[in-house]
């Protein structure tokens, strides 16, 4: 006799989404994952079931999307999104939702974008293992594994990207973004303080996160060689157009209001040296900015566009400054006999740090 999953399995094998669909739905996925988990996973089943309704013109679709949600069940799959490596749920993480999620990446750009966003998602993991002390063990030889192999994807992915002739641009964008986030978040990694499991006592060398950080620089490298290819494609095929770089300013100039404004409702709560990078880095990218608008005026899009990538990712850093840094009264909670004022997450990042092998970028 055939069951109720059994009718919806076979239902569901009967839908075929179009790439625009499947988008949508995985954004929709993303929004009600997101959401607290105080909330009660009834409730958080019913918002899905809105939501994901909502997005699609058949009911049919709506129902597919949340038969691997019912599968392992709302409530856990929402909890296992906050999960990190050694807690139970984190295998649910990595091996059914963020697969689930990067399934919907059907198109080449859609699929470049996702694995930029699970690097992300382990560096997220690494900052709070360290944060907490717990970077050490097999926690942080997980870590280390994970953002290895989720790095090496990801570069690779974006480098093939940059193969499509109609997508060179999004791979040189998305290769900038990658290489700011390792390079940038690994160096602060790198300066966290590692704590043994009892709180008192040495760390062992191979248990503090210098380890991890430097598996973020190796991987930034990897990203800065295949964001220079591409935009050296770009320059030797005159691929970029003048549309484009403007196109690019204006996603640049929106990133730079956006961070100026979390630095002004910030401010006060920062310390002086993160205000100060952030400031640095933000003029910093509106000097690039004025650089490639003028280079694009004298009919130089290549260069016009480098300089507008440079611009993105020094205000990408600074952005990450003012989101990530500790506030004055939350560091001061934080320090211990000893302790200096620097703690998770302070100091400049890739701007001054430059690349892990010794080469200096333009």
């Amino acid at each position: 006799m055939e069951t109720l999953l059994d009718k919806a399995h076979r239902a569901a094998e009967a839908v075929r989404l179009s790439a625009a669909e499947k988008d949508s739905l995985r954004q929709a996925l993303m929004e009600r994952m997101a959401q607290p988990v105080s909330v009660s996973w009834t409730a958080r089943l019913r918002a899905a079931w809105r939501g994901i309704a909502l997005s699609f013109s058949r009911p049919a679709l709506a129902f597919t999307a949340l038969a691997g949600l019912i599968a392992v069940g709302s409530g856990t799959v929402v909890a296992a999104e906050s999960s990190l490596p050694g807690e139970t749920l984190y295998g649910v993480k990595v091996s059914v939702t963020e697969p689930l999620l990067g399934a919907m990446a059907v198109t080449p750009e859609a699929r470049a974008q996702w694995s930029v966003e699970m690097v992300n998602r382990r560096l997220s993991e690494a900052e709070t293992l360290a944060e907490r002390g717990q970077l050490i063990g097999s926690k942080k030889s997980e870590m280390e594994r994970r953002l290895e192999q989720d790095a090496a994807a990801a570069t690779q992915t974006v480098a093939d990207l940059g193969r499509n002739e109609h997508l060179p641009v999004a791979a040189a964008v998305l290769g900038s973004e990658l290489e700011t986030s390792l390079r940038a978040r690994g160096q602060r990694l790198g300066r966290s303080r590692a704590v043994a499991p009892s709180g008192r006592g040495a760390v062992e060398a191979d248990d503090r996160p210098e380890t991890v950080a430097s598996v973020a620089a190796r991987a930034a490298d990897a990203a800065t060689d295949v964001r220079e290819s591409e935009e050296q494609r770009l320059a030797d095929t005159a691929a970029v157009s003048a549309e484009a770089v403007r196109a690019r300013i204006t996603a640049v100039e929106r990133r730079i209001d956006r961070v100026r404004s979390r630095l002004d409702s910030k401010g006060d709560v920062l310390d002086d040296e993160t205000v100060a990078d952030a400031t640095d880095g933000l003029s910093e990218a509106e000097a690039a900015i004025a650089a490639g608008r003028e280079k694009l005026r004298n009919g130089d899009t290549a260069g016009a566009f480098a300089s507008v990538q440079q611009a993105d990712r020094s205000a990408q850093e600074a952005e990450l400054h003012v989101l990530q840094t500790k506030s004055r009264s939350e560091r001061r909670g934080d320090l211990g006999p000893g302790d200096g004022e620097r703690g998770f997450g302070a100091g400049r990042g890739g701007r001054d740090g430059g690349r892990s092998d010794g080469r200096n970028e333009d």
